[in-house]
């Protein structure tokens, strides 16, 4: 089983009306209801690559996908005769976005930027397990962001896979997850919902999107095996 997760770095970018044409109505009126100009154009920006990737795995143009929402609130396109039954997801944090997709399984991805709110305790005791709290209060307060955020990406990841919320994972103990480096500040995590495949051991290779170069680049050298890292078990 193979994942394909790609980094997409909007920084400054611009969104031409030839970028545009490929969201849908709905797509365009969420981006025409946000205030702020910056968050429009990389809810554009991010979606529209969505687009792109998808429609790349697709064999399909990215104008033509069509999505539906789960009950839950997750994503899934519509598919056609012939195509492939691909599963995605998209997270984002500020300027920088993960798409993971793969065939036939669930999957979720996370991103935080390391920065915990001032209530991130409180948090932690609703969420988290107790072994995964104690750990928390365990680290010297240079490490707590990191691993407040790496519990928390976690169980988002899990939560997208699963196409649950994450009131569903509290206090519960969770299986494995692959770390993906996101650099510095951030931290990702990416989940496969493991009980619908659980004896998968899935290979994830990472790409970095390039605006010039739709399809893509490798976005390092490595490949990742999900199941290596796993978060902290109660």
């Amino acid at each position: 089983m193979k994942i394909e997760v790609w980094e997409i770095f909007i920084g400054d970018w611009g969104v031409t009306p030839e970028a545009m044409h490929v969201l849908s109505v709905f797509e365009r009126e969420r981006a025409a209801g946000f205030c702020n100009d910056a968050d429009r154009v990389r809810f554009c920006c991010r979606h529209v690559v969505l687009r792109r990737i998808l429609g790349r795995a697709m064999g399909a143009a990215p104008e033509n996908l069509r999505f539906v929402r789960e009950p839950g609130g997750r994503p899934r396109l519509v598919l056609q005769e012939g195509m492939p039954d691909i599963r995605f997801s998209l997270a984002s944090r500020h300027e920088l976005a993960l798409v993971a997709l793969t065939e036939g399984v669930d999957i979720g991805v996370d991103i935080e930027h390391l920065r915990i709110p001032q209530n991130y305790l409180e948090i932690a005791r609703n969420y988290f397990t107790d072994s995964e709290y104690s750990g928390l209060l365990a680290c010297p307060e240079s490490e707590r962001s990191r691993f407040f955020c790496e519990c928390w990406t976690a169980r988002e990841a899990v939560a997208k896979a699963r196409g649950t919320g994450l009131d569903s994972l509290r206090k519960v103990v969770l299986g494995p997850v692959t770390r993906i480096d996101a650099g510095d500040d951030y931290t990702a995590a990416l989940a496969i919902d493991s009980s619908l495949a659980p004896s998968l051991e899935p290979t994830v290779l990472c790409h970095r999107y390039s605006p010039g170069s739709p399809q893509g680049t490798r976005l390092r050298p490595h490949v990742a095996t999900a199941g290596k890292l796993r978060v902290p078990r109660g």
